[in-house]
């Protein structure tokens, strides 16, 4: 904070489920900032509820939410919670997660930002 000014992001739902009541011993957090040109914001909530439905079906899916900022509608903020990190990275080699990244490809408006955490 002393670098640069605080960032606040409120934001809406897209795709939002009732939280586990814990994450696994060991889980990996992805945190992924997705940012279209505006004229593909509706087409990239679409596609992040079926991602979130679909992923929500995988074995070792603890959790997966998408929302939209509410001054900037064509940006979205991805979390998820994976077992492990065997599970996350399987998820990345998914019909349904290589589908969503193709297609988000010629509507991005900056990179895909994905950052991994995990619990000390």
């Amino acid at each position: 904070m002393q670098a640069s000014f605080y960032d606040e992001r409120p934001s809406n739902c897209v795709a939002v489920a009732p939280a586990p009541a814990s994450a696994s011993e060991g889980a990996i957090y992805a945190v992924t900032h997705v940012d279209v040109i505006p004229p593909s914001k509706d087409d990239c909530a679409a596609m992040l509820k079926k991602l979130a439905e679909d992923t929500r079906k995988e074995p070792n899916a603890e959790r997966f939410e998408a929302w939209v900022q509410n001054n900037r509608a064509n940006h979205f903020t991805v979390t998820e919670t994976w077992k492990n990190r065997a599970a996350h990275d399987a998820h990345i080699a998914t019909a349904s997660t290589r589908e969503f990244r193709e297609k988000l490809g010629p509507m991005s408006g900056a990179l895909y930002d994905e950052r991994l955490y995990k619990s000390l």
